[in-house]
């Protein structure tokens, strides 16, 4: 039963993606290099936080129409900090890093009738999440200590692409613009947690380039 399940798999899989009905669910699976800009918060550049990201994305889309799809998505962000920000964290001798999480809707247009590939054109709305683990002024001002802040904050994205089939799979170079405004905050320091909203609101966004891989079924 085991070898029958698997020649059944590999036969999907190497199948040509238009003999397969309408493709009426997508798995995308991506990964590229971001380079954020704006402000955190005003007065704080998000580049003199984070150099680089290395956003992985994992889309789930279901076709409504043959030149439309839509579903959630999640991305988890590891990052590179900024050489300032780096720099400060060593002298203080704190392990310093970042990264960043989102989640929410995205929809996206192929302008090809042909499943298997061609051009593709979609927007995302999502809610993000950015954590960083940096030294910040103890009490009543006391040494640096080690303090974990997270903000969060409704994002928007545009993005496109170019797929070609690769044996049961598309592949292909994407593109984004994200941009977004955190509107909370939670602060960890000596064990103790203060949370609050950002009166000092900025927006920020990030570019991103990549590479997805792509599963009708």
């Amino acid at each position: 039963m085991r070898t029958l399940g698997l020649l059944l798999l590999a036969s999907t899989l190497s199948a040509p993606l238009a003999a397969r009905a309408d493709g009426s669910i997508q798995l995308d699976l991506g990964a590229g290099i971001g380079k954020p800009f704006g402000q955190i918060q005003s007065g704080a550049n998000a580049s003199d936080a984070v150099a680089w990201e290395f956003p992985l994305q994992a889309d789930v889309q279901f076709r409504f129409l043959k030149s439309f799809a839509a579903g959630p998505y999640v991305r988890y962000a590891p990052t590179t900090l900024a050489s300032n920000l780096s720099n400060g964290c060593s002298a203080a001798g704190v392990s310093c890093d970042a990264m960043s999480l989102a989640f929410g809707v995205v929809g996206e247009y192929r302008f090809s009738d042909r499943l298997e590939g061609g051009p593709w054109l979609g927007a995302l709305v999502g809610w993000e999440m950015l954590k960083a683990t940096t030294p910040q002024q103890g009490a009543s001002g006391g040494p640096l200590v080690k303090a974990t802040s997270t903000v969060s904050g409704v994002e928007l994205g545009v993005r496109g692409g170019m797929d070609f089939e690769v044996g049961g799979v598309t592949l292909g170079p994407w593109a984004a613009l994200q941009a977004g405004q955190y509107s909370t905050q939670t602060v960890e320091m000596n064990g103790t947690s203060t949370s609050g909203g950002i009166a000092d609101k900025a927006l920020h966004g990030t570019f991103q380039v990549g590479v997805r891989v792509s599963l009708l079924l």
